[in-house]
């Protein structure tokens, strides 16, 4: 690791990418970015999206303004254009 000057005057660190990751290391950063790359997939992601989605159709139902029953309540609108988001995704993801 260096202190540099620059041409305006101002101190700079200047270090490898091994002392970084030294660093990295030490501090408890590099650990963590390794478990949550080897976090597995989710092997039944259709079953996430379902209970997401049962979720959310629950929260319509809930809706104090119309129960669920409105295309005009604008709660209810904005949960089934996330359902709907969600299920585009699944299917880009899946196509």
């Amino acid at each position: 690791m260096k202190i540099t000057k620059t041409a305006s005057g101002k101190s700079k660190i200047k270090m490898s990418k091994k002392e970084w990751q030294n660093i990295g290391r030490e501090a408890g950063w590099m650990k963590k970015a390794w478990q949550e790359n080897l976090t597995p997939p989710d092997p039944h992601p259709e079953k996430v999206l379902d209970d997401q989605i049962e979720e959310m159709k629950r929260e319509m139902d809930d809706c104090e303004k119309c129960y669920g029953r409105s295309p005009l309540c604008k709660s209810c609108d904005e949960l089934n254009d996330e359902i709907n988001e969600l299920k585009r995704k699944y299917s880009d993801y899946h196509s």
